[in-house]
């Protein structure tokens, strides 16, 4: 029960007053109803906007799930690639050290096939500057006993047209 307060004495608002609406003049019905009409319109607009919203915020909702998808499908392809290289790069050192080796190999063979040429040319020079004088006569081998020491006078005969 509401009560009201009015000059001293206490008053029931119901009972007196029915809530009867006060009478408005024409213009401040149009205004009101004008008012009315253009609160409707933006709410309308607001429920259109909110509806927009939603929508865009389900896409949103939808590119951002699929671009984790695509993140994590990236991640793990980035992953793979880094085990990859580092699998690559380990199996180059070991190439590169065997290739390593091989190559100082090589060089040392080279090395020596050149010292041991290098060895018969300066052998084959020291025994020609010094010669075979201390040669004895059990050297000398049994067909070069036989055959004669004579050089020929005389050149082969030419070929005829015929054989060539």
């Amino acid at each position: 029960m509401s009560t009201e307060k009015v000059g001293g004495k206490v008053q029931d608002i119901k009972s007196e007053a029915k809530y009867q609406p006060i009478p408005l003049s024409s213009t401040a019905q149009l205004r009101l109803e004008s008012h009315m009409k253009a609160q409707e319109s933006l709410t309308d607009e607001l429920v259109g906007l909110a509806a927009a919203m939603k929508s865009n915020t389900l896409a949103l909702e939808t590119k951002v799930h699929e671009r984790g998808r695509l993140l994590d499908g990236t991640e793990m392809a980035l992953n793979q690639s880094s085990y990859a290289t580092k699998a690559a790069v380990v199996k180059s050192k070991a190439i590169h050290r065997r290739g390593r080796l091989n190559f100082c190999l090589s060089c040392l063979v080279i090395l020596l096939i050149c010292g041991g040429f290098a060895g018969m040319f300066v052998f084959i020079r020291v025994t020609s500057f010094v010669g075979y004088k201390n040669q004895s006569a059990k050297t000398v081998p049994v067909m070069a006993a036989h055959q004669p020491l004579t050089q020929r006078r005389h050149s082969p005969s030419p070929l005829p047209n015929e054989e060539l």
